[in-house]
């Protein structure tokens, strides 16, 4: 015997041989069914755990499918009729189904794996084409024909390993026919695999070259019945083949009720684990895993004393019927719960397991616990609460809730709060909340207010009961009603004082006018040193006193909110020095320097309110005068950077050198009426309004104000104050700067009923150039309207009989007067806000008060003269005249 020899076939005789198709036939279905039973035992490795059970059934697998491919080779050779009788060589025959064997093991091996890749594939198809070109040439070696040699075509030889290695890749992917869920389908892939191994079979035959050679062979072996062999081997491969099928079969079906019961006891909703006679758990199920804390693999061969350390072997092999045990159980780090387990006897292939399911009783009673709480909670809540079901049944109702009712003369129930709104029911089936109030009428004839807030509870999308939360807000709506009359007591005290202040007003500014107005007249008469030091000291105290009223008034008009900011163009560097220039004059007196620096380049105009920021410049720096006995004020001026476009923030600080403030007295200076204390009042007087009014006028213009101080050695008050860039204000300047100095010639007519007012304004006004009439009532002035005609009419308000706002009125509706349209000017010691809208109502023009300054008359009479049309050329022909 010669393995693979190679020849030169144009030296010998070859032979050719014919094909039994029966045996053909017999190859094919042999083959087929060895890939049924491939797949079967494919299966079985890749659901078994253990590692040894996996070799266990590969062998078998091995077994199986190379008995099934090495019978089919066997038929498969004796299907070919050659000439003379054949012999077997059993050592070569049995050699053969070895490699086959070793062959499928290895295939089965890399193909049940768990992680399948490609290279796993390749190297499984190499290795079953290798074991099946290797049994198929050993085999056709171990076959002898009596008078004939074999040899292979060396280039049909290669073609027959390449196409046995894509054939024998092609029976790798035999796997993926085992997914197929129908019989039929995969009994068809089997008979489509057996026909590609045929084919493999068939094609690795076809590089044997049969010749004559001459001689005998060399075996003793006898020529045996070739039907006889065919039938031994085709029936003992069905043999074998059956045989492991059906160990298979059974094997998988224990597989799948172990499956079945593993999948029910996974998806049963309770810690569920298994262990065998060791006391080692063989199953753990997800609730199990999550109760303990470890996985599933760590869960696996661990004793069972590891999770309940009071449970030793005596304790469980004691129990032979279903038990209840309690114990203490032990998670993975170490945390310690109560477990409650119902342990039951079973046995598992031949052994004694134990069923154990446990619960944490632990959650239980903490949930209990926290249900006790929440209950107790709900009883003694102060707030009613009740739950009612959509029929107005109340299932629960708490301790607050039943003191409603008792006290009521009607049932709370959801049907009336819902009658209270008719879109209550719509909002509650929508599953939304609602909140309202509702009252309750009580036994003793009160009304007991309720705040009520009802919420759907829901059970699976569908409307199941109501949650009712009532409050008591009786005694809340009661101290509503009556902070609505303190309210209403506060905002008419208010009224009434503003009115007060109005009147007062009145009657001291009306004697003032007086008082300053006869001083300037006596200081225009000559008088001697006393007499003018007399007067001065007159006239300072009735600044002083007309300072004080004005303190009073603006700061009535602040709390009243009836202070109003104008916004104006202005030089702020004009009005820093005017104020201060006015000080400074005051200052030499004392000997105090009064300094007035600009840290910052300023801008030329600015729009503001320059009366009120010069009311708290004087408020500011006459304190600082005040309280400084010796050495210097200082005023300094910082324009500090904004974030907004054409708006700059200033910051202007007056510092003193005067007797300082205390911590205490520095928190409470900006409150009304507060100076350092009684001796300081007496000393120095004062209101105590001038900080408070300054905070308030600069809050009112968006701006903030401080201080700070150290006793003995002086203060620094500030404030900074937002002012908007003004454009164009050279323009307006220069039309504002037309002034008359002279009122030569004008006519005017004056009506006060005080005298002392009569002659102090009349004195002024001829001081003027005016020619005055005048008048003492409001009668006289209708009277005298009706006889002459008046350039302008100085009208003062409050007069008996009838007041200059009805003589107004009067004058203005008379057709046939000539002072119809003249300017009528009010002249009033009414300040208050809202004064000068009602003299403009009444039919008035202009609006001056009491005390009258020079300047505010001289300011109206320019005015309402041009509006007159009373320009030089007239006054020039009135002096002509």
């Amino acid at each position: 015997m010669t393995f693979w020899r190679f020849i030169d076939i144009s030296e010998y005789t070859l032979v050719s041989g014919e094909y039994d198709y029966r045996l053909i036939l017999a190859s094919w279905l042999i083959a087929s069914l060895a890939t049924f039973c491939g797949l079967t035992i494919r299966d079985l490795v890749e659901q078994q755990q253990r590692f040894k059970t996996r070799l266990l059934w590969i062998f078998f697998g091995a077994l199986a499918l190379g008995v099934g491919c090495w019978a089919m080779h066997l038929l498969g050779m004796l299907a070919v009729k050659l000439p003379g009788g054949q012999s077997f060589d059993p050592l070569t025959a049995g050699l053969s189904l070895l490699v086959m064997m070793a062959g499928v093991a290895v295939a089965l091996y890399l193909m049940t794996s768990k992680q399948i890749t490609f290279q796993r594939l390749h190297c499984s198809g190499i290795a079953l084409a290798l074991s099946m070109s290797g049994m198929h040439f050993i085999g056709m070696e171990g076959v002898v024909y009596n008078g004939l040699g074999l040899a292979y075509n060396l280039g049909l030889f290669v073609v027959a390993l390449v196409a046995a290695y894509t054939l024998g890749f092609c029976l790798v992917l035999v796997r993926y026919i085992s997914e197929a869920r129908s019989l039929l389908t995969k009994l068809s892939g089997c008979g489509l695999m057996g026909l590609v191994a045929e084919t493999m079979h068939f094609t690795s035959m076809a590089p044997a070259i049969h010749y004559v050679t001459g001689s005998n062979s060399s075996f003793s072996t006898p020529s045996i019945s070739v039907n006889a062999l065919a039938i031994v081997v085709f029936f003992g491969a069905l043999v074998v083949i059956g045989f492991v099928i059906m160990l298979g079969l059974l094997e998988q079906r224990s597989i799948n009720e172990s499956a079945n019961q593993a999948e029910m006891a996974t998806s049963l909703p309770a810690c569920l684990i298994r262990v065998d006679q060791n006391l080692q758990l063989t199953f753990s199920n997800h609730f199990a895993q999550t109760l303990f804390g470890y996985t599933e693999e760590e869960m696996l061969g661990i004793y069972i004393s590891q999770l309940v350390p009071a449970w030793s072997g005596s304790i469980l092999n004691s129990v032979s019927c279903e038990q209840t045990l309690r114990a203490v159980a032990r998670k993975k780090q170490g945390a310690e719960f109560e477990m409650q387990a119902r342990v039951a006897p079973g046995a598992s292939q031949n052994e004694r397991q134990l069923l154990i399911v446990m619960e944490n009783v632990t959650e239980y009673r903490e949930q209990d616990r926290y249900l006790h709480r929440l209950v107790a909670a709900l009883e003694q809540a102060s707030d009613g609460i009740f739950i009612t079901s959509a029929d107005n049944e109340n299932i629960f109702l708490n301790q607050a809730m039943l003191t409603f009712l008792r006290g009521s003369t009607e049932k709370l129930s959801l049907s009336k709060i819902m009658h209270t709104n008719p879109d209550i029911s719509q909002c509650l089936e929508e599953g939304l909340s609602w909140y309202g109030q509702v009252e309750i009428n009580n036994r003793d004839q009160s009304v007991t207010h309720v705040d009520i807030s009802v919420s759907p509870i829901m059970d699976a999308d569908k409307l199941f009961e109501y949650l009712v939360i009532c409050r008591n807000i009786t005694a809340l709506k009661n101290n509503e009603d009556e902070l609505l009359v303190a309210r209403d007591k506060a905002e008419h005290a208010t009224q009434a004082k503003s009115d007060f202040l109005a009147m007062v007003s009145h009657e001291v500014r009306t004697p003032m006018n007086g008082l300053l107005g006869l001083s300037a007249m006596l200081a225009d008469t000559e008088l001697d040193s006393d007499q003018k030091t007399t007067l001065r000291l007159i006239q300072q105290s009735g600044e002083n006193l007309l300072t004080i009223i004005n303190d009073i008034l603006d700061f009535s008009k602040v709390e009243a909110g009836k202070m109003t900011i104008a916004d104006a163009p202005m030089s702020l560097q004009d009005l820093l020095r005017d104020v201060v220039e006015l000080f400074s004059l005051r200052a030499k007196e004392k000997e105090l320097v009064i300094e007035l620096n600009f840290e910052d380049e300023m801008p030329p105009r600015v729009y503001g309110d320059a009366g009120r920021i010069k009311q708290i410049l004087v408020n500011l720096i006459g304190n600082a005068y005040k309280f400084t006995e010796s050495g210097q004020v200082t005023v300094n001026v910082a324009r500090r950077h904004s974030f907004v476009p054409n708006l700059a923030l200033f910051r202007i600080s007056v510092i003193d050198t005067g007797i300082g403030m205390s911590e205490a007295v520095l928190e409470r200076i900006f409150e009304a009426f507060t100076q350092a204390d009684a001796a300081t009042n007496r000393r120095f007087g004062g209101t105590g309004l001038g900080l408070p009014i300054s905070k308030q006028l600069v809050e009112l213009m968006g701006g903030k104000i401080g201080a700070s101080s150290v006793v003995a050695q002086g203060s620094v008050v500030w404030f900074e104050l937002p002012l908007a860039l003004a454009r164009d204000w050279a323009k307006q300047e220069e039309k504002s700067q037309v002034i008359v100095d002279n009122f030569d010639g004008i006519s005017i007519l004056l009506v006060d009923d005080n005298p002392v007012n009569r002659k102090v304004a009349s004195h002024m006004l001829k001081k003027f150039g005016c020619e005055v009439e005048m008048a003492v009532d409001g009668n006289d002035a209708i009277g005298k309207s009706r006889l002459g005609k008046y350039d302008i009419i100085l009208m003062d308000c409050s007069m008996p009989d009838i007041d200059g706002f009805e003589a107004t009125r009067r004058i203005r509706v008379e057709d046939s007067n000539p002072n119809k349209n003249s300017p009528i000017i009010a002249l009033t010691a009414r300040a208050m806000q809202g004064d000068r809208e009602v003299c403009l109502a009444a039919g008035m023009n202009d609006y001056v008060t009491k005390p009258i300054r020079t300047v505010q008359l001289t300011t109206v009479l320019n005015q309402w003269a041009r509006l007159r049309g009373l320009d030089d050329a007239k006054r020039t022909a009135n002096l002509a005249n």
